[in-house]
């Protein structure tokens, strides 16, 4: 459970989030965003084990959702937080 509800969250969006959209940085905002569209495409390729479209889709807008958070926040406390919850719902619901 604590890898499920707290590891993974952790690392994947310091993966996503802090490393791989911090690339996308530069003086232009338009970057920033299509890094946002990048990374969250990259975080569904890196949960092909669903093959429902619809969790796909669920799982892009978590993307986004997450990276909106980073952006705007600044930190990664907000999108790992966002991702626990999004796992927590998931699992409770899906």
């Amino acid at each position: 459970m604590l890898t499920i509800f707290i590891l993974a969250p952790l690392n994947e969006e310091t993966l996503f989030r802090g490393i791989m959209l911090n690339v996308f940085r530069s003086r232009y905002c338009w970057t920033m965003w299509l890094g946002a569209l990048i990374t969250s495409l990259l975080f569904v390729a890196a949960h092909s084990q669903y093959q429902n479209l619809l969790t796909l889709a669920e799982l892009f807008l978590v993307g986004l959702i997450t990276s909106v958070a980073r952006i705007r926040s600044g930190g990664l406390l907000l999108p790992v937080l966002l991702h626990m919850e999004a796992t927590t719902l998931g699992l409770l619901f899906g």
